[in-house]
């Protein structure tokens, strides 16, 4: 038969499951995989949602290659919904999963059904997952026709000034609140990781990607291994990286390397510095250096979520108090001399300007 949508009775509860990849006959093999999966959750609500956030991998017509990052391949795709035969433009994130047994995958479906429901000016939302036997995990997700942030800061045509270039960080911290407000930690925050909306005569906005949904699968080995330390390490707290904790905090912290990459516009963050050394480093004092053209006081606030101890940074909901002076139009303090620092364009330097860590 055409149909591959299944009733699945899972404690006499019918729960309609999109198939990933299944045939509606009962020898598919992603059937009882599926039905396997979702078994060991005893929730009935938490279980209707993860059977909701999955997505049958024949509704999705695979095209172009658009990108590539740390976790995995993004292509274009077409996906037809089960319910309209409605087709739209989806982003597909295949993810190289590093741990891919039952366990990892649950906690994979649980987090994906969690952000669905989630919704924010400056999110991107996430569609659903496809989950099979014997292919990487997918994560879906709208299509936009755009760039990430640390791409569009790094070109020289746009003239982009202070005030523009921390408009974009108050979106993100503002996102970030509303994300830790709900205890969610999005562990990869990273100017590749926002995309950028251009509107005619309107400032740009930022939709935030990829949050929560590698957690799962991306073991500690993955960051640093055996010999190995990976260049994410670059965003990522202390903490982190020597003992694999995320927190609102870590966020935080990633979310000042943010700005720092947004304010340079686009240099990788210690550039300089080989990934392996970068910890000892940290922890001796030595921070990013302030970006040219970044007013002391900014630079305060970056240096703010810097801090060794994860308690003394300050939460999202200070950030955005403390950025709105920046990008309020027609209060700043200061007068004309903070105004004209503010609105005159930033330039793009280059990592040379960066080798000397400060502190």
């Amino acid at each position: 038969g055409e149909d591959e949508e299944e009733l699945i009775g899972m404690d006499n509860i019918p729960i309609k499951v999109d198939m990933n990849g299944g045939q509606s006959d009962r020898n598919s093999d992603s059937t009882p995989y599926i039905s396997e999966l979702l078994g060991k959750f005893e929730e009935p609500v938490l279980k209707q949602n993860m059977a909701a956030a999955l997505i049958s991998r024949r509704r999705l017509d695979i095209g172009d290659l658009i990108g590539k990052g740390y976790y995995g391949v993004v292509y274009k795709a077409l996906y037809t919904h089960s319910d309209s035969d409605k087709q739209a433009d989806v982003a597909v994130k295949t993810l190289q999963a590093r741990r891919s047994e039952a366990e990892a995958l649950q906690q994979f479906l649980q987090d994906v059904a969690l952000v669905r429901d989630l919704s924010h000016p400056h999110l991107l939302r996430v569609v659903g997952a496809v989950i099979s036997p014997s292919d990487d995990p997918i994560v879906v997700m709208p299509f936009m026709a755009t760039e990430d942030l640390g791409s569009y800061v790094r070109e020289p045509a746009k003239s982009l000034s202070l005030v523009d270039l921390l408009i974009y960080c108050h979106q993100i911290a503002d996102a970030m609140a509303y994300l830790e407000n709900l205890n969610i930690v999005h562990r990869n925050l990273a100017a590749r990781n926002c995309i950028i909306l251009e509107e005619d005569n309107k400032t740009a906005s930022i939709k935030l990607t990829d949050y929560v949904v590698t957690a799962s699968l991306f073991p500690k080995e993955f960051y640093v291994g055996e010999g190995r330390v990976s260049d994410l390490v670059r965003w990522m707290a202390p903490e982190t990286v020597e003992d694999f904790i995320f927190s609102s905090q870590s966020d935080v912290w990633s979310f000042a390397v943010v700005m720092w990459e947004v304010l340079t516009r686009g240099v990788e963050p210690y550039p300089n510095t080989q990934a392996d050394g970068l910890i000892s480093l940290v922890k001796d004092g030595k921070r990013l250096p302030k970006p040219r053209q970044c007013p002391e006081s900014v630079y305060q606030i970056m240096l703010s979520c810097w801090t060794i101890s994860p308690e003394s940074r300050p939460t999202f909901m200070q950030l955005i108090e403390q950025l709105r002076p920046y990008v309020a139009t027609g209060d700043q303090d200061g007068g004309e001399e903070k105004s004209h620092l503010l609105t005159s364009p930033v330039d793009v330097g280059g990592p040379d300007e960066y080798k000397q860590l400060s502190g």
